[in-house]
């Protein structure tokens, strides 16, 4: 992933993007999560998409956005073809997961300032084939300028939608997420350092940071693990062992087990889709 920061409190990593028909083996996928805001932009055909919160359709012309651990179900029409964004947030460098929030059509008055930023994005890639695994450096200022203006614009209509929930309020909500990110393993949550240099219970910890984001810390370190694996497998360079001994699960078929039942796909099945998928 390319990662850029701003001088404004969010920084964005950029993941896979492509502008293209939907391939067959990927029209239809069940239960799928993913530590990425997915983006889709629909050129033509249709998309139905199931969560635990809704059910939507989104046609020729329309947004889809998909938030960070958004377990879905969709199904692509066999005409399908689609601009496909995915990225990550980050504050104070570290992974910014949003409140849980049902995926969205947008059809608002910013669409098509949407799909002139992501055209911008679709170029940068042509012209860096090589930009997910390439340092901020590499890109020049107009490439950088691409990426920031991507993320303004799919800010405003998240904002539009939850206005209350885009920034973190609580600064011990980031120590707690500090502490865990330090970590990087599936192993238990250190919560004796985490107790001990808020002053709070375990109880307390884990209510304030629910609130703050929706989720416990126990589903944030495993967003992590999650995020990291991923990283891993689209990189090519790391096998399933690997990456098992790098977050210290027992072994490769006790990481492989969980990375299917954290997003709902196989360690291969998932970098296929990554890399070829919607």
């Amino acid at each position: 992933m390319l990662n850029t920061t701003s001088a404004q409190t969010h920084d964005c990593s950029l993941g896979n993007l492509y502008d293209r028909k939907v391939e067959a083996e990927f029209l239809k996928q069940q239960n799928h999560r993913e530590t990425d805001n997915v983006s889709w932009y629909l050129r033509t055909g249709s998309v139905r998409i199931q969560s635990a919160h809704t059910t939507l359709e989104a046609h020729a012309g329309d947004w889809v956005f998909i938030h960070a651990l958004t377990t879905r179900s969709h199904a692509f029409s066999a005409d399908t073809q689609l601009i496909s964004i995915r990225h990550r947030v980050h504050w104070s460098g570290l992974q910014f997961i949003p409140p849980p929030a049902p995926p969205m059509v947008y059809r608002g008055p910013l669409r098509q300032s949407l799909l002139d930023a992501a055209e911008a994005l679709i170029a940068l890639k042509t012209e860096h084939p090589d930009y997910a695994h390439t340092e901020q450096g590499s890109i020049n200022s107009l490439g950088i300028a691409r990426i920031h203006t991507w993320l303004h614009f799919w800010y405003r209509t998240q904002e539009a939608s939850t206005p209350s929930k885009t920034r973190i309020k609580d600064s011990r909500v980031l120590t707690i997420m500090k502490e865990i990110a330090a970590q990087n393993s599936i192993r238990p949550l250190p919560y004796a350092q985490i107790t001990a240099k808020l002053s709070l219970s375990k109880a307390q910890t884990d209510r304030i940071f629910k609130t703050e984001l929706g989720i416990t810390p126990k589903q944030w370190q495993e967003a992590q693990c999650l995020r990291s694996a991923e990283d891993m497998l689209s990189s090519g360079k790391y096998t399933s062992k690997e990456i098992a001994a790098n977050l210290d699960f027992f072994d490769a078929s006790h990481f492989c087990k969980w990375f299917k039942l954290q997003s709902g796909l196989a360690p291969g099945q998932w970098k296929r889709q990554y890399l070829n998928g919607a």
